[in-house]
């Protein structure tokens, strides 16, 4: 069985914070935005 192929659009990516949280971001998130969300998500 093969799986059907996921665009670029598609691909997302899983980050574990040290809170305990995960954060599931789309692939294609620009860095500098992801850099930005990071420090808020992981204060709260």
């Amino acid at each position: 069985m093969t799986l059907p192929q996921r665009s670029e659009d598609d691909k997302t990516i899983e980050i574990g914070l040290p809170n305990g949280r995960r954060l599931t971001i789309p692939a294609s998130l620009d860095p500098s935005i992801l850099a930005g969300l990071l420090p808020v998500l992981d204060a709260s």
